[in-house]
């Protein structure tokens, strides 16, 4: 059993406050990580290489963003890039040098602000919705429209 707390906790669970434990468990945490990284897969890309505009996000958005470039794929603008984690050097080659444009359930554009600052990738629209309710086709066109 695990309690949970803003303390840290060693290999067995138990609530601790010393230092050295707070140092260990931490570095036990980031070397999962980096073994993490090597499973990572690359982003998943729908459409052109060459697509000069590319929309990116995760999750429900995506399956909305997935049904819009299908049904307007012949004239589609760009190509969808969905990471499933981000693996920084992948998202950033697969969006160097094109015009990104995220698209996510979160009023603040967090998704956004992740991407900017793991790829340095400038991102210069977001399309948002934050009402509660899921994204339509149209809301993709709504906002590709502020984009040109």
């Amino acid at each position: 059993m695990y309690a949970t707390a803003s303390d840290e906790h060693d290999e067995y669970g138990h609530i601790t406050e010393e230092l050295h434990n707070r140092r260990r468990m931490m570095q036990k945490r980031m070397k999962k990580l980096e073994t993490a990284r090597h499973d990572i897969h690359a982003p998943t890309r729908y459409g052109p290489a060459e697509a000069p505009m590319v929309l990116a996000g995760w999750g429900p958005p995506m399956a909305c963003c997935a049904r819009w470039w299908t049904g307007w794929r012949t004239s589609a603008p760009g190509a969808l890039l969905r990471p499933v984690a981000l693996p920084a050097e992948a998202a950033a080659a697969a969006l160097q040098g094109r015009k990104v444009v995220t698209v996510e359930t979160n009023y603040t554009g967090q998704f956004k602000r992740l991407l900017q600052g793991e790829t340095c990738i400038e991102v210069g629209h977001s399309i948002r919705r934050y009402d509660g309710r899921p994204f339509s086709p149209e809301d993709i066109l709504d906002g590709l429209k502020e984009v040109r």
